[in-house]
């Protein structure tokens, strides 16, 4: 058993043990305790850390399930301004502004109260399953030497921690405000949401093995090296029957499987049969680019993906057709959650390859690396009248 103290917006460490531990308790029959996480988060602004407070009726040696919130002074309208102002411009805030501010607004009249419905919210949009019971310890039910982990007072604003570490998740996301300041740890879990959205829960769950189905090097440098940097432990998995000529589809391997080599990363082959993809985009032989024919193709190689994971114990399957920008996002994510859809145990990951310096660190490995850059998809209808 893992006990924790209510937190207010808690940090991503509090989550991260919600989300790894299957019995965790959160104490209410402790006194309340000032400057804790208990009544304030941290939030990354333009000008670095800031700490958020909520006002409360302060009473020696009260109850922390007693603890009323002050609303006499303005402090929700100046928070929400303040998480406005830092995270209007992160990819995921505007989805969830409303939802989050309406339980701030709702004025619940008690820090508790206000805690509880903020984490059961976060837990929601995260996917979080509900695994902690609130309540009053029972006298003689703790026992450290047990194996129960006391995490009440370990988690604290003016003590660093190595709770992530020690789970293994201590690797950076994506921030805001990456370039004016590296990445900042010790923030509210607020800070994970609204720069990762539902992606959020990778952050949270120990590392796990990732099945990315690469669809040639130059792609999939800076996403290998991304997932690496990570924790992630990535297997490539190479099917890609679209490309035509054979001695264009060997060069690409080879590409790939040098850089692989470099990076220590495995790579599985699957067979090459490109006369079995034409048949699966016979009748879209002249559909444009972005159109039906590449839908289909993307669905014929990611199901292949998808079944080798399914067979293997790959919990998650991501790929590398969209880190371009000549393919179609929508269309990657639609193919790749239908092909997960049809297998059992495996999760797609819909994450955009491009965003967070991504697009930027793939020219870069591409010159740094001498790729062979490709002007065509693969497929022969997607060369030009040129380049036949």
């Amino acid at each position: 058993m893992v006990l924790l103290s209510t937190a207010f917006c808690p940090p991503v460490e509090y989550f991260a043990v919600l989300a790894g531990y299957s019995s965790v308790y959160i104490d209410s029959g402790e006194n309340y305790q000032k400057q804790t996480w208990r009544n304030r988060c941290r939030i990354l602004t333009g000008s670095g850390p800031q700490d958020l407070c909520v006002p409360v009726v302060h009473s020696s040696g009260r109850a922390i399930t007693e603890i009323q919130v002050e609303y006499t002074t303005p402090w929700v309208v100046k928070f929400e301004r303040a998480v406005a102002s830092a995270y209007d411009s992160s990819p995921f805030f505007e989805f969830y502004r409303d939802e989050f501010f309406a339980i701030l607004d709702s004025h619940p009249a008690t820090l508790w109260e206000l805690n509880r419905l903020i984490t059961e919210w976060i837990c929601r949009k995260i996917g979080v399953a509900g695994g902690a019971v609130e309540g009053e310890l029972p006298k003689g039910e703790y026992s450290s030497s047990a194996g129960q982990l006391d995490l009440r007072d370990v988690i604290h604003p003016k003590r660093p921690n190595t709770i992530l570490a020690d789970m293994g998740l201590g690797r950076p996301y994506w921030q805001v405000f990456r370039e004016r300041f590296g990445f900042t740890p010790g923030l509210s879990v607020l800070d994970l949401l609204f720069n990762e959205g539902s992606d959020s829960i990778l952050w949270l769950q120990r590392p796990k093995k990732v099945l990315l189905h690469a669809c040639c090097a130059p792609c999939s440098g800076a996403v290998l090296e991304r997932l690496l940097q990570e924790g992630y432990q990535p297997v490539v998995f190479w099917s890609n029957s679209n490309i035509t000529p054979r001695e264009e589809y060997d060069l690409r391997e080879n590409e790939l499987l040098r850089y692989a080599k470099k990076l220590g990363v495995p790579v599985v082959e699957d067979d090459y049969d490109h006369t079995a993809w034409q048949n699966c985009v016979k009748g879209l032989e002249k559909e444009p680019e972005r159109g039906a024919r590449c839908l289909e193709c993307f669905k014929t190689r990611l199901l292949r993906a998808a079944e080798y994971a399914s067979r293997n114990g790959f919990p998650i399957l991501a790929t590398t057709l969209a880190s371009s920008r000549w393919k179609s996002l929508e269309q990657v994510d639609e193919a790749g959650s239908w092909a997960c859809s049809r297998v059992e145990g495996v999760q797609w990951w819909p994450r955009n390859w491009r965003k967070g310096g991504l697009q930027e660190r793939r020219a870069q490995i591409i010159k740094e690396q001498g790729f062979y850059n490709q002007t065509f998809c693969g497929c022969e209808f997607s060369r030009t009248r040129e380049e036949l």
